[in-house]
């Protein structure tokens, strides 16, 4: 992914081809950042595609009033445990695209799977990203 830079540029990318302005950032976690630490977020989240995903509450409590994706759409990377911190796997802070593992989670799930799936895959692997809109 190019590290933290290379996937935000990534999710700028592919806003961008949407049709989406602003500023997007990576939903994924380091060993030197968190991504509750990097994200600056506005309630309500609201899927691209349109249904509110958390209201009012915090994105990192382990639950979404509707999962990211309602179809299952593979897993997206994120590095990160349910509360938004670092799980320790993040394929060499997504610089390594070949050796170890990444954490993972799953868009179609609303519990805390969304984030974090409690399984790593190799890096090796083609996964998508979850992109948050920044103020």
């Amino acid at each position: 992914l190019g590290g933290l830079s290379g996937a935000d540029a990534i999710c700028e990318s592919e806003a961008s081809t949407l049709g989406y302005s602003g500023n997007w950032k990576a939903l994924l976690s380091t060993s030197a950042e968190n991504a509750a630490d990097r994200l600056s977020l506005t309630y309500p989240v609201i899927r691209a595609s349109g249904g509110v995903v958390v209201s009012e509450l915090n994105l990192w409590n382990g639950s979404l009033s509707n999962p990211v994706s309602p179809n299952d759409v593979g897993s997206a990377w994120t590095g990160s445990g349910s509360a938004g911190t670092h799980s320790g796997n993040s394929c060499s802070d997504w610089t390594s695209g070949d050796s170890g593992s990444g954490r993972r989670g799953q868009p179609h799930n609303s519990n805390s799977n969304w984030v974090d799936w409690n399984s790593d895959i190799g890096c090796g692997n083609s996964l998508r990203l979850y992109c948050l809109s920044q103020p």
